[in-house]
């Protein structure tokens, strides 16, 4: 399996639920322009998390055909 961008963190202090509910807009965007990426990993609700923000990205998990290195480079027009 390849190696998502972003890091889930130690449980509680890794935690990024306050700064995801203070404003997720602003959230999602600094990690993609941070990673590169417009799929990423975090921890929210104490839990690893991955964030898909792409049309393309979201209907390739949930047909099954997802290629994280097709989906990785952040060219594509967000969901936001």
């Amino acid at each position: 399996m390849t190696s998502l961008p972003g890091r889930v963190g130690w449980p509680v202090t890794g935690d990024k639920t306050l700064e995801f509910a203070r404003n997720p807009i602003e959230f999602t965007q600094k990690n993609i322009k941070t990673l590169n990426s417009r799929i990423f990993q975090v921890r929210t609700l104490n839990k690893p998390h991955v964030f898909v923000a792409s049309n393309q990205g979201v209907k390739d998990v949930l047909e099954g055909k997802a290629l994280l290195s097709d989906h990785c480079q952040s060219s594509e027009t967000p969901i936001l």
